[in-house]
């Protein structure tokens, strides 16, 4: 099952190098639809996964914060890519420490 990730990092710097991580983890990047400054989860990836969503989260927060960069925001969900809307079909999501 497709699982989307949305993630907000604590430096602007350092989302190419987080996307580069993911990607070597077997994520793909995924243009979110608002995108911009008013998306609470600026970046996201995408991969077919047989997790739930909340080990997703907490596996792609830890692999953020071990390499350094300061995740602020991490949340997960299946999602069904065919049905029109993309239904949420299980989520999870963990915040990092608030400064």
């Amino acid at each position: 099952m497709w699982t989307i990730v949305r993630f907000a990092l604590g430096r602007d710097r350092d989302y190419r190098a987080a996307l580069d991580l993911l990607r070597h983890a077997g994520f793909q990047p995924h243009r979110t639809p608002l995108g911009g400054e008013a998306e609470v989860f600026p970046a996201a990836v995408v991969a077919d996964l047989l997790q739930d969503p909340s080990v997703v989260t907490r596996a792609v927060f830890a692999g953020l914060q071990d390499a350094g960069l300061l995740p602020v925001g991490v949340a997960a969900a299946h999602v069904d890519v065919g049905r029109a809307g993309r239904e949420a079909r299980a989520c999870g999501s963990m915040a990092g420490p608030r400064e």
